[in-house]
């Protein structure tokens, strides 16, 4: 039981880290849609989302490298060379960036300073990439979990500052991302023991060679996770329009929530995965841990049905409320999506990252035609139709494929219940109004809670075990 109470421990730990940034986020949705419009909080989330398709490209993927080389590290020597190896990197791009951005501003000479910004935080949050990423190989998880408690705080009252005082609007809410990402990196640098490190600078070629021959292969998959989820709001902001953009990042505020909480398990699940992948019984360990997985995401899916309405209304301006119509659809595709990281473990785990690329590359082509056919006929509905379609789909094909590596026993009947009954849901939610509603939502929340009751009854045992172990 060892193994599965390190995946628990772990995941306690990173949710104190992530969990709490997250959920301020989404407290502060009716802050930022009270201060700026749909158009503005529009534009915002097109230069987040840019930013987020930027950091894989620019970093080649070496802060996976990172994780994954710095679980395998067995002297100090190589614990300096990794470090020295994606901070020359990390120093090398953000001069050609900055470079090459300048250039482009002095030549275009843009009316506002969005783009020197955005350079700048696309500079930090290459190295905070880097630096995370490297202290969870080396084992540094509290302090990771730390790092995001701080930046947090720093991006909330920078936010006050600049968005609330200075009125920035949306060059304030890009300070705020600025700020916390270089206090971010200051820290992980820090906590990496960094001075002590560049004292001995000492990046390895042949090193090197073996991280890129690892994590570029993993940029193509990177990027066909960006193409799935944040193409979307490229092809609303065609057909439909920036406000459309703005209600369509309001929506995807509840399921960013589901899909940090499954971030923090995959960063848990990795390191035990990894540490589990020779062993004879990981099959089990591996089939196991899946159904309870699953379970977990469909009843946190269907619990978030049932308050969907009221609670969006309770939010947010008038203005963004038709918001709910798309988050069902978004919470369906989170979970799959969430699925199919959770298989795609086994590719970094066997260091065979090429299967990650025609999985995602495949699933990319999908989430593009069907983007391209759904946005102009169904809308903001469309694209979180598109979403679920290409995410249900890498989930049919990485289940097939890594039946090399690892055989999963799905528990089929709960599988084809969960869906079911969360489909249900959905019906019921676009035909009911007020009491009927939340009393009909709720009957079947609780039934979806009755199929799965061994699997709950199963967490609560571990994590109870696991906390008195902590008070002990």
């Amino acid at each position: 039981m060892n193994r599965y109470n390190k995946l628990i421990g772990n995941s306690l730990i990173f949710t104190i880290g992530s969990f709490g940034s997250k959920i301020i986020s989404f407290i502060m949705v009716p802050f930022y849609t009270h201060l700026l419009s749909a158009e503005e909080y529009g534009i915002v989330d097109l230069i987040i989302t840019t930013i987020s398709f930027l950091i894989p490209l620019t970093t080649l993927e070496l802060g996976q490298a990172a994780l994954r080389f710095g679980i395998d590290i067995k002297s100090e020597d190589e614990n300096s060379n990794v470090f020295s190896n994606i901070s020359m990197y990390g120093i090398v791009v953000s001069l050609t960036i900055l470079i090459l951005g300048l250039l482009g501003i002095s030549i275009y000479q843009p009316k506002n300073n969005l783009l020197l910004l955005f350079l700048i935080l696309l500079i930090f949050s290459i190295f905070n990439t880097l630096y995370s990423q490297y202290i969870r190989g080396i084992g540094l998880i509290k302090q990771f979990a730390l790092n995001g408690i701080l930046m947090t705080l720093i991006t909330v009252s920078s936010n006050i500052i600049f968005i609330v005082i200075l009125k920035y609007k949306i060059e304030g809410y890009i300070l705020s991302l600025i700020f916390s990402n270089v206090f971010s990196t200051l820290y992980l640098f820090y906590s990496a023991e960094g001075i002590k490190k560049v004292k001995k600078f000492a990046p390895d070629q042949k090193l090197m060679k073996k991280m890129l021959k690892f994590s570029i292969p993993i940029i193509p998959d990177t990027a066909m996770w960006w193409i799935i989820t944040g193409s979307a709001r490229y092809f609303i902001l065609i057909f439909i329009g920036s406000a459309a953009n703005g209600i369509y990042a309001v929506a995807s505020k509840i399921p960013s929530i589901i899909s940090l909480v499954t971030g923090i398990f995959s960063q848990a699940w990795q390191i035990s995965y990894f540490e589990e992948y020779g062993s004879e019984d990981k099959d089990t360990f591996y089939s196991k841990v899946f159904n309870v997985y699953s379970m977990a995401l469909f009843t946190i899916g269907s619990a978030t049905i049932v308050v969907i309405k009221p609670l969006i209304k309770f939010l947010v301006e008038e203005s963004f409320y038709e918001s709910w119509k798309i988050t069902p659809l978004l919470v369906v595709a989170v979970i799959y999506q969430s699925l199919s990281n959770f298989i795609g473990t086994n590719y970094t785990a066997s260091k065979e990252t090429k299967g990650t690329l025609i999985t995602s590359v495949t699933a990319g082509g999908v989430s593009l035609i069907t983007s391209i056919i759904f946005v102009p006929i169904f809308g903001m509905i469309g694209a979180g139709l598109s979403s679920v379609v290409c995410f249900f789909f890498m989930f049919i094909i990485r289940l097939k494929d890594t039946k090399r590596f690892v055989d999963i026993k799905i528990n089929k009947t709960q599988f084809v219940l969960n869906n079911f009954i969360y489909g249900i849901q959905i019906i019921v939610l676009f035909y009911n109004e007020g009491v009927s509603l939340f009393i009909i939502e709720l009957l079947l929340f609780l039934c979806l809670l009755l199929i799965n009751q061994k699997n709950i009854k199963l967490i609560l045992k571990i994590v109870t075990g696991k906390r008195n172990r902590i008070l002990s």
